[in-house]
């Protein structure tokens, strides 16, 4: 996530000399002594939280926080900066829809809002930073602020933006149904039964990402004791109404969690409908249906349909001549729907199918062939990986559900980088999504005990060849690149690196 944020164009657009040093907590090199208590972090699964707090000298000896952290935000400060930030993109998406200009950005958006906010060009930029410590400093623990930095640095793109947003409208839109009297809402919590409804008005004609979300609506679902209440009646004793009754637990999902289970269900379906119809444009579709439910209700009167596909799409007529019948209510699955259906009949208009398909990107020959080697293998390892995943997603284990959205979130971008042919992404994408695979293994490896040494020896002779061998081309190319830029030259492993991992 730190690296990510790094990268992301909102902070390359940070003015680091703005920023005094001790705020810059993030750009501090590792500590290696003067942790709290003494506490040293190891082996691989030590690379999240216990790394990211040993970035600075964290705390003195003192327990006090040193220069730097006393200005991040808190999280109630950062929650509600975040809803701010959120109410601000929806109004900017509102103007340029009305006007027929693409949406924009976050961070353009986040830019302009920081400098109508802050004015003076120096206080900007150090708030900005601010944002960027905050946002690294607690996405780690927090959804919301995890969710943010997803959408900020790219790694969710604007097309799931735009959908986050608008099924948070459309949550506040469907009506809480509680099981008892008794019940009051929570803050940042919804009933489960609400969120079904919300899943089911989305993408309840969509079967297949419907039965995976419900499955994972049943995993994030808590059960919360309703609170007693308790009657006084001032003759020496008290009534409790639930001695009338029987208890009542209320199920009950975090409302990020719920959003991030709609996001999820988002990608899939638009990898299953994108692979099905190459043609169709799930990110193109969605936004013409969103873009006409200004009113955030989950469905289009036949009207608005007309509308958003004549003028989002690109479509004349209502479609009834392609037997596309219009409901009283389509749905976002039935617009879709109507959708794949004129692209599998090649009904779709020109500028319909110019606008929805991506543009593949300009590759070399090597890419092209890199593509080509990933995809065959990702099709040899689809099946067993699709069995791997559904019995990670019904585990108990936390780190074996943390393992499930990270592989599925490394299976979407390497089909939307083959979408788009895009080789480079598409190789880093697959490559790091058997990395994960490997890694989980190795987790599991050292929860069972009992390894054997002679699989221990070819598996790390394994290993070691392919770092030998990547490590060998890597310096051979960054010689060359050296040589023509001027460069820092890589590392000269000299002739050890011929011994790395033994001949084969």
């Amino acid at each position: 996530q730190k690296l990510r944020l790094l990268r992301c164009p909102f902070v390359e657009g940070i003015d680091l000399t703005c920023v005094p040093l001790s705020d810059r907590i993030l750009l501090r090199p590792p500590v290696t002594s003067g942790v709290s208590g003494g506490a040293q972090a190891t082996g691989a699964g030590a690379s999240g939280s216990a790394a990211t707090k040993a970035l600075g000298a964290t705390e003195g000896a003192g327990g006090k926080a040193s220069g730097g952290e006393d200005k991040r935000l808190s999280l109630k400060q950062l929650q509600a900066f975040l809803v701010q930030v959120y109410n601000e993109k929806r109004v900017d998406d509102q103007k340029r829809d009305k006007v027929s200009q693409p949406r924009r950005q976050l961070h353009v958006v986040l830019q302009e809002l920081m400098r109508r906010q802050h004015g003076v060009r120096k206080v900007v930029h150090q708030k900005c930073w601010q944002l960027v410590e905050s946002l690294s400093h607690h996405a780690e623990t927090n959804r919301a602020a995890n969710t943010f930095a997803d959408f900020l640095h790219g790694t969710r793109d604007l097309g799931e933006l735009s959908f986050y947003l608008y099924c948070a409208k459309v949550l506040g839109n469907i009506e809480e149904v509680t099981a008892t009297n008794t019940s009051r809402p929570q803050a940042g919590w919804v009933t489960a039964e609400r969120g079904g409804r919300v899943i089911e008005a989305l993408f309840g004609d969509l079967p297949k990402a419907l039965g995976v979300m419900q499955l994972e609506l049943e995993k994030a679902t808590r059960v919360f004791e309703v609170e007693r209440k308790t009657w006084n009646c001032n003759f020496s004793m008290s009534l409790d109404f639930d001695d009338f009754g029987p208890d009542v637990d209320e199920p009950r999902v975090a409302t990020e969690e719920l959003l991030r289970i709609l996001l999820e269900g988002w990608r899939m379906s638009a990898v299953l409908l994108e692979q099905t119809v190459p043609s169709f444009s799930w990110a193109r579709t969605v936004l013409a249906f969103m873009q006409t439910d200004v009113l955030c209700r989950s469905w289009l009167d036949p009207h608005e349909v007309r509308d958003a596909e004549s003028l989002r799409l690109g479509h004349l007529g209502n479609g009834e001549a392609e037997g596309l019948r219009l409901l009283d209510k389509t749905s976002m699955g039935a617009f879709v729907f109507r959708e794949v259906h004129r692209c599998s009949a090649g009904g779709g208009s020109s500028a319909s199918t110019a606008l929805a398909t991506v543009q593949p990107k300009k590759m070399t020959g090597d890419a092209i062939a890199c593509l080509k080697v990933s995809q065959v293998v990702f099709e040899s390892l689809e099946k067993t990986l699709g069995v791997y995943l559904t019995w990670l997603m019904h585990s108990d284990e936390l780190g074996d559900l943390a393992v499930y959205h990270s592989v599925k979130s490394r299976m979407y971008g390497f089909r939307k980088a083959s979408g788009s042919s895009d080789g480079e992404q598409g190789t880093h994408h697959f490559r790091c999504l058997l990395l994960l695979l490997l890694s989980h293994q190795f987790d599991m490896q050292l929860q069972r005990g009992g390894m054997a040494s002679d699989y221990l020896e070819w598996e790390l002779g394994c290993l070691l060849r392919i770092l030998r061998e990547s490590w060998r081309r890597g310096a051979a190319a960054g010689s060359g690149a050296a040589d023509e830029a001027g460069g820092e030259a890589p590392p000269d492993f000299g002739a050890e690196l011929d011994n790395l991992g033994g001949s084969g």
